[in-house]
């Protein structure tokens, strides 16, 4: 199986020399509680190569609903209670450079936005933040959102503008 981070495809081969041109990589569904990889009623034909973007995948992770404290975090954090409300913890993993998987724990996934979380001896999550004191004097406390060059390091935004979120903590 191969995804491209949204979609996920399988490729498909024929042994029958006639049905050769048939093969290529093929769209399908990918239910997220048990794994199980479907074909839709409406797939489209295979395509030959493979499409950009894609890596092979192994596993798939099941959705991990967040918790009413993670939700209370996010709206505390200023987002939208609704938009909170449809918030999911994720496991993160990275490619390094030479292809192998690491390990990147977790995060809550906010739409199209990651914040940073850290499980708990007891199983349960908080999103990482960082106080700061704001221009006018007040104390306040950012998400730590996952981006940076690398898509990974915790970062945070203050006054409009993009902080590394180690550098900010307890600044001015």
């Amino acid at each position: 199986i191969y995804s491209d981070g949204t979609n996920y495809y399988v490729e498909v081969s024929f042994a029958a020399t006639a049905d050769t041109s048939k093969g290529g990589f093929l769209k399908v569904d990918v239910d997220s509680s048990n794994g199980k990889v479907s074909i839709p009623t409406t797939a489209a034909s295979a395509v030959a190569a493979k499409p950009a973007g894609v890596k092979e995948v192994s596993e798939v992770q099941g959705k991990i609903a967040a918790s009413t404290d993670v939700k209370n975090q996010l709206t505390a954090g200023g987002i939208d209670a609704g938009v909170a409300a449809n918030a999911e913890m994720v496991k993160m993993s990275y490619t390094d450079k030479n292809g192998k998987t690491i390990d990147g724990g977790y995060a809550v996934k906010v739409g199209n936005d990651y914040y940073a979380a850290t499980q708990k001896k007891d199983g349960s999550f908080s999103v990482n933040t960082t106080s700061y004191t704001a221009d006018d004097g007040t104390s306040k406390t950012a998400l730590n959102q996952l981006g940076g060059a690398d898509g990974k390091t915790e970062v945070v935004s203050i006054g409009g503008k993009t902080y590394a979120a180690s550098k900010a903590e307890g600044h001015n």
